[in-house]
């Protein structure tokens, strides 16, 4: 679960903002958080603001650092860390910053980039809520506690200037900081759009036998007469393949497609509809129960952009409370455009955040309950 993500100088973003999940204010309304490792923490954020106002920016900031601690252990030497510093402050580093507990242990982790190469790294842990350190870096020169350098050591070879420590620790499946590494790459889902995920909620559908129950309870909040679903997996042939959209991020042998309908019932009789042939808002829905129930399964920290503008307020709030109420490690956080969601105490102030852009075109980010007469 993320307790804190700092941004400093990248893109938009030219001074620290802060996007904090422990409890910021005294308030015992809606007490929508849960009590871990010492901790206060709401399991569902939202985040507001007009177009421009840096609501996409700040989770494409923590896409970023999920994307480089993958790719980190495959840069060659020549290749530069793709992060755009704020445009008026090119000569200085851009950081990331984020504090957050897996399998109920408290981590810290950070790096700054600058001119496409890594100054600074560490990875601190609280065990018994006392910070300790696993590794700091500066520059391309590591600092391990004594316990631990014979370990880390044989890692040392590895390291380069486009290279995060964390990454090819993660990769090279360190134990101590595996749980750290899953985190912030496999235990992280950021969504942009919900048609990125067409594939596995097929799959997941078709898979987890899990899914029925939760689904169809989903579908009977919605207006739409959805009384149940077919899905099965169709073969493929490599000449089909060809065609298909996404052919560069699989390979033909792991490749799998699905057929899938809706089932309505309208005036007693049953309709079956392919999934093509629905309406946006049903594709929409469709989608996006996977994403919700396997975040919940899993664990899983889920961001999505631009949610609830189009879902029936209904389903809007049966999800968040679905996360309020949820016992397990994960958390939902999303933005939209539409602050009619702030509204029916679905939330508490120091849920509700506001992304605005000022002078010289930086973006900023602050909480409802840190403003006067609110």
């Amino acid at each position: 679960m993320i307790l804190e993500f700092d941004v400093e100088n990248w893109f938009s973003f030219k001074d620290k903002i802060s996007l904090g999940m422990t409890r910021g204010s005294k308030s015992r309304d809606n007490e929508n958080f849960a009590k871990m490792c010492g901790e206060e923490i709401f399991k569902t954020a939202i985040i507001c603001g007009p177009n421009g106002s840096g609501k996409t920016t700040l989770f494409m900031a923590l896409r970023i650092v999920s994307e480089i601690l993958t790719k980190s252990v495959y840069m060659k030497q020549e290749e530069k860390i793709p992060i755009k510093p704020f445009a008026l402050n090119f000569d200085k580093p851009s950081k990331f910053n984020i504090k957050f507990i897996s399998d109920n242990v408290k981590y810290q982790y950070g790096f700054a980039v600058k001119n496409g190469k890594i100054c600074s790294e560490y990875l601190f842990y609280y065990p018994n809520n006392k910070k300790s350190k696993m590794f700091e870096r500066v520059n391309d020169t590591l600092y391990f506690p004594q316990k631990d350098v014979s370990k880390l050591n044989n890692y040392i070879n590895l390291v380069q200037s486009n290279r995060l420590f964390l990454g090819i620790l993660g990769e090279y499946n360190y134990a101590n900081a595996k749980s750290a590494y899953e985190f912030l790459t496999e235990k992280t889902a950021i969504y942009f759009s919900l048609e990125d995920s067409l594939d596995k909620s097929f799959e997941c559908y078709a898979r987890d036998e899990g899914i029925k129950k939760f689904a169809l309870e989903f579908l009977n909040l919605t207006r739409f007469n959805i009384i149940d679903y077919e899905v099965k997996e169709v073969s493929i042939t490599k000449d089909s393949f060809v065609n298909y959209p996404f052919k560069d991020n699989v390979a033909f042998d792991d490749f799998r497609c699905y057929q899938f309908h809706i089932i309505h019932e309208v005036n007693g009789e049953n309709y079956k509809v392919d999934f093509s042939e629905e309406s946006s808002g049903v594709k929409e829905l469709i989608l996006l129960i996977p994403i919700v129930y396997m975040a919940s399964k899993n664990k899983k920290l889920l961001i999505i952009d631009n949610f609830g503008d189009t879902l029936e307020h209904t389903l809007f709030k049966y999800i968040i409370n679905k996360f309020n109420a949820n016992n397990k490690e994960c958390q939902f956080i999303f933005n939209t455009n539409n602050l009619e969601l702030m509204e029916d105490g679905v939330f508490r102030k120091d849920q509700i955040w506001f992304c605005e852009i000022q002078k010289e075109y930086k973006n900023v980010l602050y909480r409802l309950c840190n403003v006067n007469k609110v």
